[in-house]
């Protein structure tokens, strides 16, 4: 069993952060929630050992969360569609998802794109960066953002401080 990389959550001014609104669009349209009250925007990709840890905690969550005022994206990075849609189906997950352009790890690609200088922004130095989670509360002035895998308890007590 490879180690986990459970990390605490990190905050950040969102006016600090260049990259922040070109990874956080929505990815689905037809999300009936008018009145969001925060979005969690979760970045895996399939090969990656402690995405495939995270998904659980990641589920549970949803699961919890999803009928509340909150909008949860999945964007799949760094594989195939096929290999991503294999993830999503057989970890059962509802979350509405979308896949990235680059298809495979390709380093000197994947440094170019938006995920990897938003990575570069929050200072997180691992070398492809995933999971990462980021919780934007709309109304706040700071991002919430999770380098690894999450842990339960913290993001529950946060997001029922928020949400109650």
């Amino acid at each position: 069993m490879d180690k986990h990389e459970y990390a605490k959550m990190e905050f950040f001014y969102k006016k600090d952060l260049f990259y922040l609104e070109k990874i956080i669009k929505p990815t689905t349209f037809h999300n009936k929630k008018k009145d969001l009250l925060l979005s969690i925007d979760t970045f895996y990709a399939e090969w990656c050992p402690n995405c495939h840890y995270d998904v659980k905690t990641l589920k549970k969550v949803f699961n919890l969360f999803s009928d509340d005022l909150v909008d949860f994206n999945l964007n799949m990075m760094l594989s195939s569609d096929k290999n991503s849609i294999n993830f999503i189906k057989s970890n059962n997950l509802q979350i509405p998802f979308k896949m990235s352009n680059l298809k495979k790890k390709d380093e000197e690609s994947f440094l170019k794109t938006t995920y990897s200088k938003f990575k570069n922004e929050v200072k997180d130095e691992r070398k492809w960066g995933f999971p990462l989670h980021i919780i934007d509360n709309k109304e706040g002035v700071k991002v919430a953002v999770i380098k690894g895998e999450i842990i339960k308890k913290e993001m529950l007590e946060y997001l029922n401080n928020l949400i109650n």
